[in-house]
């Protein structure tokens, strides 16, 4: 939505984008020759990960959103479509999933690992890709027919549960830092 784009775009969340930065990218850039990490830091996907993040997940004024302050300010100027938009993607959180069944063609069964609650994702490609167990990062949004993930937000690679650890309470802290839901988004 170009609206709330513009929005976080604006010069009000430049110290906020400098310290978004970091959380999001953390360490991981440093490892990386310049060439490799401006090509990946410019990525299209990366770009609508990260500002998908920093607009519907980062706290950014006690316990406020870009989007939450987005509403604050231009909430009155949505039409019903654009706010209900909002009002979903605001509802949703990243977090890491494991797929506990499947509907071949249909979609998946999902544990968000974060909140312990189970969600029916319509996801046909991935009804089709994935296996029971593996590890999914995304953003499951409700509409009003059903749950989708965010194709700004799904990591386009599972992680197997069989290739890394299995996924415990402690290591889902330590994986998030502690800190829930937003924290995962550093994952995409």
């Amino acid at each position: 939505m170009p609206k709330i784009l513009r929005f976080a775009d604006s010069p009000e969340f430049d110290g906020d984008r400098d310290i978004a930065d970091i959380l999001f990218w953390a360490d991981f850039l440093d490892q990386m020759d310049d060439d490799v990490k401006d090509a990946l830091v410019e990525d299209d996907d990366a770009i609508v990960k990260y500002s998908s993040w920093f607009i519907w997940d980062l706290d950014i004024d006690e316990g406020r959103t870009v989007a939450d302050l987005f509403l604050e300010a231009r909430g009155r100027s949505l039409d019903a479509a654009e706010r209900a938009f909002v009002d979903r993607m605001r509802a949703s959180h990243l977090s890491l999933y494991q797929v506990e069944s499947l509907e071949r063609g249909r979609g998946v069964l999902l544990r968000d690992l974060l909140v312990r609650e189970t969600v029916f994702v319509h996801e046909k490609l991935g009804s089709e890709q994935l296996v029971r167990s593996d590890l999914v990062g995304a953003r499951v949004v409700a509409n009003e027919h059903a749950c989708r993930c965010s194709k700004a937000d799904s990591i386009s690679t599972t992680l197997p549960t069989r290739r890394i650890c299995s996924p415990t309470s402690a290591g889902i802290s330590a994986l998030t830092g502690g800190s829930g839901p937003s924290t995962i988004a550093a994952l995409s």
